[in-house]
C-alpha cells in the first residue's frame, strides 16, 4: 500500500496538462491509484480498485462479460469522462477522490 501512496503522490505533482495527457491515455491506472492512495471514503477506494483491476485486465486481454463486465466498464467510462472535466477545470482528479 505503501507504494501506491508513492505513485500517486508523484501523480500529482506532475503538471496538470501532463495529468491530463495520462488521464487520457491510462485513466484506469492513474484514475485508481490516486482513488485508492487519497481516499477517505470506502465507495472512493473502491473505485478505484475497480478502475485498477479493470485496467490491468485490459493489458492482458481478458475482460468480464455479462453484467460484470457492463457494470465496470460503465464505471470506468463514467470516471474517464469525469477525470477529463476535473484535470481541464480544476487541475485535478476530484470525482469519488475523496
Amino acid at each position: 500500500m505503501e507504494i501506491i501512496k508513492k505513485i500517486a503522490g508523484a501523480l500529482q505533482n506532475l503538471k496538470w496538462w501532463i495529468l491530463l495527457i495520462l488521464v487520457i491515455l491510462v485513466d484506469g491506472f492513474v484514475g485508481g491509484v490516486i482513488r485508492i492512495a487519497n481516499g477517505t471514503k470506502t465507495s472512493s477506494k473502491v473505485v478505484g480498485w475497480v478502475l485498477l483491476v479493470s485496467f490491468i485486465l485490459s493489458l492482458v486481454s481478458f475482460g468480464f462479460g455479462g453484467i460484470i463486465g457492463w457494470i465496470i466498464r460503465a464505471i470506468y467510462i463514467i470516471c474517464l469522462i469525469a477525470d477529463i472535466i476535473t484535470v481541464v477545470l480544476y487541475k485535478k482528479i476530484m470525482l469519488f477522490a475523496d
